[in-house]
């Protein structure tokens, strides 16, 4: 698959089948003419409790997650990895996996980042705002902490006008976060941001 603009410039995306569900597989950046591009993206994935569904009208089954993500330079004109990121879950219920923590490393000279932590809420809360599996706090580098909840969607209702409280999509509130007198500035830039969209929505 290929998206091309209107100068020749082009994305390739690949991807993975397997037992009705699709994967994503890579991604190369930004080709022009028989040059493919200098950057590709590649997604790692590891096996997982197989999940069978019948959800899109006919059978798939989930047996992979994706794992890592990897970003190879083809600057000497081989790939070369250059960064990663991995990625580690947390189980649930013998089917639900749910993101814990982000890790990025350089392949260069193998240094890691401070990672970046999720929890989720787990039902046993005294919150209004909770939700079973939904994104509950995120812990960032530096420490950053942005916690969530959750409100029902105004753009869908039943029919006379009633908002329908259990459909999936819904808005996400950050309700407080805390920072450290180091915290990085991007952090800073993107809970400024987070705000923004509260009163937004607010």
């Amino acid at each position: 698959e290929r998206v091309e603009d209107l100068n020749g410039n082009f994305i390739s995306y690949s991807y993975f089948n397997d037992r009705g569900q699709v994967y994503p597989a890579s991604v190369r950046y930004t080709g022009h003419g028989n040059d493919p591009g200098l950057f590709e993206i590649r997604f790692i994935r590891s096996e997982r409790p197989g999940i069978v569904s019948y959800e899109r009208g006919f059978k798939t089954e989930t047996r992979f997650i994706i794992g890592r993500i990897a970003v190879y330079s083809y600057e000497t004109g081989q790939a070369a990895e250059v960064l990663s990121y991995d990625f580690s879950h947390e189980g649930r219920n013998g089917a639900i996996r749910l993101l814990s923590r982000i890790s990025v490393r350089s392949a260069r000279d193998a240094s890691v980042l401070p990672p970046i932590s999720f929890s989720y809420f787990s039902g046993a809360e005294n919150d209004s705002g909770k939700k079973i599996n939904f994104l509950k706090e995120a812990v960032f580098p530096y420490g950053a902490r942005q916690e969530f909840f959750y409100k029902p969607s105004t753009a869908y209702r039943l029919n006379g006008g009633v908002m329908q409280k259990n459909l999936p999509v819904m808005i996400i509130l950050p309700r407080r976060t805390n920072w450290k007198e180091n915290v990085h500035p991007l952090f800073m830039l993107v809970s400024l941001l987070n705000e923004v969209c509260t009163d937004l929505f607010l």
